[in-house]
């Protein structure tokens, strides 16, 4: 049975990542098959691109962060800058990019 932890950070929050101040953009709460929960905190701010933070029995990790390219979903109005961003994050992973016509 597994207990209801609240979240130690709330969503639109303002948390503090390398000494400046981030708000919390997203919260994911997964349950694995053992019953041991882990929380996913997307991080964002004006200056930077989005950081993932997990949570996990009391402590945090820094998951992968996002290519400087990248935006969460909310900041996407428009399919040509949604194809403009996966571009920018594919040529700073390093992978080619196709010409759309």
């Amino acid at each position: 049975m597994t207990q209801n932890v609240p979240a130690p950070f709330k969503l639109d929050e303002v948390v503090y990542y390398s000494d400046r101040p981030m708000r919390v953009a997203g919260v994911a709460v997964l349950e694995g098959a053992n019953g041991q929960k882990t929380t996913r905190y997307l991080l964002e701010d004006a200056a930077g691109s989005p950081v993932l933070l997990e949570e996990g029995d009391g402590r945090f990790a820094l998951l992968r962060p996002f290519p400087p390219g990248a935006q969460p979903p909310g900041k996407i109005q428009s399919k040509a800058q949604y194809e403009e961003a996966r571009q920018t994050a594919r040529r700073a992973a390093g992978n080619p990019v196709e010409d759309q016509d």
